[in-house]
């Protein structure tokens, strides 16, 4: 294994907390602030974690060259993701049969056992991105990229062992375009549920050609790190802008593309955004960043509620904001716990059955 890209953890951290900031509901945040352009857009930071996926497991995985290898390398990423998944899905399963029950006002009005049973199985089955059980997205909503995932690792894997390295390109770009002309005729990038997959697999690939561009020998400047944030904001702006004018599909296709630039000048470069990347406070986020993805959803859903709705606070601008910040913590220090002892020491258990 080679060395961790420990800058990329601390920006996988701030992406995770930017689709934390998508999802809290609008309700109970200042409207102003709810419809700022980079919070509406920052579903894209999903499309993020695709490309940084692409990266990190062709930085890592370069060269399957047996059945075996493979077979490994698909046990390790089946324990680094499942743990958390089966612990995250079972405890949303046991909130919404709570609510049906006790506090029906929090849940949809269609929601039944039997809906909530396929939902879940399509989410531990790693189908909630595929149509193979239906389009839903499966049970705690962030979880179909999960699935997503895990095929994007199944195809990159399978072609990687059956093919040289001039033959592995060129079915990789081959796959990148079919998957984005697909998309196009969808009629937009930001598929979830049924073809979320090939949402998936077209950023990861495009995450996999960043690493062999970054394979060639040279340096960036160091001040183009300042760049990143820029480049980021604008192309969320210019995102926003086309597709409320209903142009914004082929723009759509540029968003994974600059995200793949920003992970190319941090890996390239040296300056203030790693050293800031690899501080304490952002390592620890980029950390519990898939605890915090996976938890996020359903603590945004019931702190809120509970504090608004059930103990009538006041709903103004000064608790809007407090109980924002609540929520934040919450599913910061619940991620942490679960991230030393779901993710951690679960998979710990896992290796000992499966690595053998």
């Amino acid at each position: 294994m080679r060395p961790r890209l420990t800058e990329l953890d601390g920006l996988r951290g701030i992406a995770s907390l930017m689709v934390v900031l998508y999802h809290y509901p609008g309700r109970y945040l200042h409207q102003d602030f709810y419809d700022l352009f980079f919070i509406r857009k920052a579903y894209t930071f999903v499309d993020f974690f695709f490309v940084l996926s692409g990266f990190v497991i062709a930085y890592n995985y370069s060269s399957l060259v047996s059945f075996q290898e493979f077979k490994v390398f698909y046990k390790k990423r089946f324990i680094r993701l499942y743990p958390m998944l089966f612990f995250s899905v079972l405890v949303y399963f046991s909130f919404r049969v709570f609510a049906i029950y006790f506090f029906p006002s929090v849940v949809d009005s269609n929601t039944n056992i039997e809906g909530l049973v396929m939902k879940t199985l399509d989410s531990l089955l790693f189908t909630n991105s595929t149509p193979i059980l239906g389009s839903t997205t499966g049970l705690n909503l962030p979880s179909w990229s999960i699935s997503s995932e895990m095929i994007s690792y199944f195809v990159f894997g399978i072609i990687a062992l059956i093919s040289n390295l001039r033959v592995k390109n060129s079915i990789y770009l081959a796959l990148t375009l079919v998957s984005g002309i697909i998309l196009f005729n969808l009629g937009t990038l930001f598929k979830l549920g049924d073809y979320g997959f090939i949402r998936g697999l077209f950023s990861f690939l495009l995450g996999y050609f960043v690493w062999k561009i970054s394979l060639e020998n040279f340096r960036l400047k160091n001040y183009l790190e300042y760049a990143i944030p820029f480049l980021i904001v604008a192309c969320l702006y210019i995102l926003s802008i086309t597709q409320e004018k209903g142009t914004g599909l082929l723009f759509e296709f540029v968003v994974p593309v600059v995200f793949g630039l920003a992970i190319l000048i941090i890996v390239k470069a040296d300056g203030f955004l790693s050293k800031l990347l690899n501080s304490g406070p952002v390592q620890f986020l980029g950390n519990i960043s898939y605890s915090l993805y996976l938890n996020h959803f359903l603590i945004i859903l019931v702190v809120p509620q509970l504090l608004f709705k059930f103990l009538k606070l006041e709903n103004n601008g000064f608790n809007q904001f407090s109980v924002f910040c609540v929520s934040l913590a919450i599913s910061v220090m619940y991620s942490y716990l679960t991230y030393k002892y779901i993710e951690l020491r679960f998979s710990s258990i896992l290796k000992k059955y499966f690595l053998r």
